[in-house]
């Protein structure tokens, strides 16, 4: 499990400091660990924190996409 630095109760990464970049790379390795890590996250997925990135408009539903900065996703 790749562990996040969240010390305020909002959900926003950014809200905790990370960079743009930071939240990037974050998400990048949350996916891939996830698809390492299968059956431990459906076990532990009661436990785990989310968290908001700044490329996903949240007032819609949808799966959050890995970042691009030439590709928005709708």
């Amino acid at each position: 499990m790749i562990k996040t630095d969240m010390p305020h109760r909002n959900s926003w990464l950014s809200d905790s400091g990370y960079s743009e970049e930071e939240q990037i790379a974050l998400f990048d390795k949350n996916v891939q660990d996830i698809l390492d890590n299968t059956r431990w996250y459906l076990d532990n997925l009661e436990h785990l924190r989310d968290y908001k990135v700044f490329w996903q408009c949240y007032s819609r539903k949808g799966i959050t996409f890995p970042f691009e900065k030439e590709k928005v996703y709708k």
